[in-house]
């Protein structure tokens, strides 16, 4: 997460990878859960003590009326399609679903929500991974080995190649850029960060996955492509926690910048910018700077979220309940931050540390509420998270175009 325009730097992301695959190590012992579950069998064991116990079935709700018509089962699996589901996950499948060439297909209705309770009915999420961790097609913990691999085995077929695409296409231009000029390279450092990002984002969401499929409480529901959106669509930006969240939290950013960095100047505004050490045209340069910033801020929020919401906070929500998941959530979100100091000079740090990281904190706090508030869904907690750092820092972009992490004459 940005700060305000001049201490625009993010958490170390290497330390965020290895939390996040740590995670999913653990929580792969949550499959037998779901397997288990899927049989009608006992629930599984605690997988881990941040994961919280399997939640137990609630008593199964009458059957109801048959269909008038079912398509008929095909008699072969067509090559490269799902498998055939098996009688047990049929018939755990509930009430309103039809299975049809190896998809859960959810009944009308509207979105699935968090479960807030070991008494709230079986979720279409919770159905839909549960068939997705029986019906693997490979080991989720490929997800820990390359962005996108995790949403594959899981037969997200769409979601995971498209991950896999821009995984490549980030870590390919990264070690270009680097390996032909520096690694210090702005061309370099943000898209191997986008990468980080990219594959802490999708270790975390097979973890999700597998905490669904177990049927924990406060798990958010969101798949992968559902998260990368939420910070455009307009059902979440409608939301009043979400568009009142950025503007507040954006004039607060503003008025950190004016009390202890010396406010903003409009100096050197709209000048032509400096894009990894060329000056181009103030157009086009303007339009090249907010594409990147899109797509850089969208990994952050993404992967940050998925961590510090949909992981710590939840995890701390099943364990210590939610007003102390709240406030611990939001104290480590500030205290993970603090590891910027050591990215910045020396006779910065003592600032950063004592006005900065209070600062992230608050706004941690604020992100803390929106996700407790929201239900535990991870839409809007992303969107203001993204809109915070995108108008942050394209306003610091815009106000001095020749000197921003996009330029070659800082350091990253």
């Amino acid at each position: 997460m940005s700060t305000t325009p001049r201490t625009g730097v993010w958490t170390p992301r290497p330390a965020l990878l290895a939390a996040a695959l740590c995670a999913l190590s653990l929580a792969l012992p949550l499959r037998a859960s779901a397997e288990e579950q899927a049989s009608a069998a006992s629930p599984a064991p605690a997988a881990s003590t941040l994961a919280g116990p399997p939640v137990a079935e609630p008593p199964p709700a009458p059957a109801p009326a048959a269909p008038t018509a079912v398509q008929a089962a095909p008699t072969s699996t067509p090559p490269g399609a799902a498998p055939e589901p098996s009688p047990a996950v049929l018939a755990s499948s509930g009430p309103g679903f039809l299975v049809n060439t190896g998809r859960l297909q959810a009944p009308q209705g509207g979105p699935s929500r968090t479960r807030l309770s070991a008494t709230d009915p079986t979720s279409p999420a919770e159905r839909q991974a549960r068939f997705e961790v029986t019906h693997t097609r490979c080991s989720l913990a490929y997800a820990a080995l390359f962005p996108g691999l995790g949403s594959l085995c899981a037969g997200r077929a769409t979601e995971g190649s498209l991950v896999l695409a821009l995984g490549l296409s980030e870590l390919g231009t990264g070690l270009t850029v680097g390996l032909k000029d520096s690694f210090g390279n702005p061309g370099a450092v943000l898209p191997l960060l986008a990468f980080g990002d990219l594959l802490t984002a999708g270790a975390i969401d097979t973890t999700l996955r597998l905490q669904r499929a177990a049927r924990l409480p406060y798990v958010p529901p969101e798949t992968l492509g559902e998260a990368f959106a939420a910070p455009f669509r307009p059902d979440v930006l409608s939301q009043p926690l979400v568009w009142g969240g950025i503007l507040g939290t954006f004039a607060l950013g503003l008025v950190y910048s004016e009390l202890f960095e010396g406010g903003l100047t409009t100096r050197h505004a709209f000048e032509r910018p400096n894009l990894f050490g060329k000056t181009v045209n103030t157009l086009p340069g303007m339009l090249a700077g907010g594409g990147i910033g899109v797509g850089l801020f969208t990994h952050v929020a993404l992967a940050e979220e998925l961590a510090f919401r949909g992981m710590v906070q939840s995890g701390l929500t099943r364990s210590k309940g939610e007003e102390s998941g709240m406030v611990l959530g939001a104290l480590i979100f500030g205290l993970f931050h603090s590891t910027n100091a050591l990215f910045l000079p020396a006779d910065q740090r003592f600032d950063y540390l004592v006005k900065g990281v209070p600062f992230i904190t608050l706004i941690g706090g604020y992100l803390s509420y929106v996700y407790a508030k929201s239900g535990y869904a991870l839409s809007p907690s992303i969107a203001v998270h993204f809109w915070y750092d995108f108008l942050i820092s394209a306003a610091s972009f815009a106000l001095d175009p020749k000197n921003s992490p996009l330029s070659m004459q800082l350091a990253f």
